[in-house]
């Protein structure tokens, strides 16, 4: 969800997008190894819930930091947090999962964690593409559907139309190509850019419930 902000919505680079990604990714490495071997007698399952607590504080400052169509720092502390979130998660998930398990199985573990990890990543982002297109979908469609700009024939061309998850640009264009008039284009263009972010702050909202729900497992 970050990433098509970051490229889609505000147009950064491939090389700025990884920029952003070192601030998550630094302070994740970072923890997942040190943060077993400085601070040993950290209780796990606490490291575990502070971790979901700061994935959940993430996605909240990362729900509000969409709703402007730039980089503001709210986007940066969120995209911060996230990998300190996960860091923490990933530098106890492994001792958690071995120590549940018989020594001889504990050993054979880590093959199995990592591709049930894959596996959740696989799902986890097929999940939040829907919930992005369902949400962009439905709420063009009630936007365009509730227009007094729009003729008639515009809606019903525009309400055939699969939206995705695009920038301005690419969205104007599309108006261009299927003939909607000037004067409805500009709202229409401002209509995507609120239920796009609206969209994306609902991603991120699913994201925090989950981190909150999983606290629960935690205890």
């Amino acid at each position: 969800v970050g990433t098509s902000y970051y490229q889609l919505v505000i147009g950064l680079g491939g090389m700025q997008t990884a920029l952003l990604g070192i601030i998550s990714g630094v302070p994740m490495l970072v923890l997942a190894m040190f943060v077993p071997r400085k601070f040993p007698q950290l209780k796990p399952w606490s490291v575990v819930r502070t971790g979901y607590v700061f994935m959940a504080a993430a996605c909240v400052s990362m729900a509000f930091g969409v709703r402007a169509s730039e980089l503001t720092p709210i986007m940066v502390v969120g995209t911060l947090f996230g990998g300190v979130g996960v860091g923490l998660v990933n530098s106890q998930a492994n001792n958690i999962v071995a120590s549940a398990v018989p020594p001889s199985d504990a050993q054979q573990s880590g093959g199995i964690q990592g591709a049930a990890r894959n596996l959740g990543l696989a799902l986890g982002s097929a999940a939040m593409g829907s919930v992005l297109l369902i949400a962009v979908n439905t709420g063009l469609d009630a936007r365009i559907d509730a227009s007094n700009v729009v003729d008639t024939q515009s809606k019903a061309a525009l309400e055939e139309v699969v939206y995705t998850y695009e920038s301005d640009t690419a969205f104007t264009a599309r108006l261009e190509s299927m003939g909607v008039a000037p004067e409805a284009q500009g709202e229409l263009l401002a209509d995507n850019a609120e239920v796009r972010a609206k969209s994306a702050a609902t991603a991120f909202y699913v994201v925090a419930g989950l981190a909150v729900a999983a606290l629960a497992t935690t205890f």
